[in-house]
């Protein structure tokens, strides 16, 4: 099941690249996603490829419509042994002065609510299994704050941040909880990828091709291994920790990053 996980057509997105990549292993997919055309497209992508995956459309910020979604699964699959939760974003909100308080809590939502709810209304049903994998996906700004040179952004998102942090420890402590009931919980914490968040703020910014090669530049020379990552890093990572091969990782926040977060500064 992955929350999170439409195609949006500027480039490849993370939620979708994992959904694509847990099929090719064999996995039956549910795609949950707000726009049921991005869900439709992921699934589209599989079912060309021989695989099997159903769309549904869900505000994962409401516990309700999660229940929905959980139990829609259930009944087409009788059963869940991967949860990945993908849904996050950040917005040009600033410090904890010049953010809004209605801006807070939607990052909180989108960043922490969104896992909180998938795994509140997923682990009864993985306990009664007896077995199942839950992967968050966080960031590398839940542990660094990265300096403006580095970043090319004007601003800190201390929302965005914090939400983040919430998350890394909400996952290990999951984890540490469940680590009896034949559950792994783990995250992958990402650096610098071209996925489609970052493609559409810099198609839409307004500046000729060379500031947008500029930026791209700048972001791939502040990472160690000298490149910016994609979502097909994020989906290796994703199957490598619901793999048997994974079998005895629990409560690890893997950096998936080109070493970005060992170099920045804190």
């Amino acid at each position: 099941m992955v929350m999170g996980g439409g195609a949006r057509g500027l480039a490849v997105g993370n939620g979708e690249a994992c959904a694509i990549a847990y099929a090719r292993e064999g996995a039956r997919v549910a795609v949950v996603d707000y726009n049921p055309e991005f869900a439709e497209a992921t699934c589209a992508l599989i079912a060309k490829e021989g695989g099997e995956a159903i769309a549904i459309r869900a505000d994962c910020t409401k516990s309700a419509e999660v229940l929905a979604a959980v139990e829609r699964v259930m009944e087409q699959y009788g059963r869940i042994d991967i949860l990945l939760n993908n849904i996050g974003g950040g917005s040009l909100a600033g410090d904890v002065v010049e953010i809004s308080e209605e801006d807070w809590d939607r990052e909180f939502d989108l960043n922490l609510r969104t896992a909180f709810l998938g795994m509140k209304h997923v682990i009864p049903i993985m306990e009664a299994q007896g077995s199942g994998t839950i992967t968050n996906i966080t960031s590398v700004m839940s542990s660094r704050l990265l300096q403006r040179a580095q970043r090319g952004e004007g601003y800190v998102n201390m929302a965005y941040v914090s939400a983040k942090a919430a998350l890394d420890a909400l996952t290990r402590a999951v984890a540490l909880y469940e680590a009896g009931k034949g559950i792994r919980v783990n995250g992958i914490r990402l650096g610098y990828l071209k996925t489609p968040p970052i493609v559409h703020i810099v198609e839409n910014a307004g500046v000729d091709e060379e500031i947008k090669a500029q930026y791209y530049a700048g972001r791939a020379k502040s990472v160690p291994m000298g490149a910016q990552g994609d979502a097909w890093n994020t989906a290796g990572a994703a199957v490598f920790l619901a793999s048997d091969e994974a079998s005895y990782i629990t409560g690890v926040i893997l950096a998936v990053d080109g070493g970005l977060e060992i170099a920045a500064p804190a």
